[in-house]
C-alpha cells in the first residue's frame, strides 16, 4: 500500500522508499526509513501535501513523494 492512499489518523510501517538517493537521504534525516512507524496527521484537499508524524517529528510531504513510499498497516 502507498503512503499517499492512507487516511488521516492511520498508522503504518515504512516498507520501502522508492526515490532518488538524494531524496532518500533527505527523508532518512527526518526518520523516514524502512521499519519506521509513522502516522498520517492531515491531508490537504485536491491532491495537496500530507502531514505525517514520525515519533515527535511532523513533516509535510508532496503527494508525489508519498506515492513513492510503500507502507504496511499493523496487523
Amino acid at each position: 500500500m502507498l503512503l499517499a492512499h492512507l487516511t488521516p489518523d492511520t498508522a503504518a510501517c515504512v516498507v520501502q522508499v522508492d526515490l532518488s538517493a538524494e531524496a532518500c537521504q533527505r527523508l532518512s534525516a527526518f526518520g523516514v526509513v524502512s521499519g519506521a512507524v509513522l502516522r498520517v496527521e492531515r491531508q490537504a484537499a485536491l491532491g495537496g501535501p500530507l502531514e505525517i508524524r514520525i515519533g515527535t517529528t511532523h513533516i509535510m510531504l508532496r503527494r508525489s513523494t508519498a506515492e513513492a513510499i510503500t507502507v504496511e498497516l499493523p496487523a
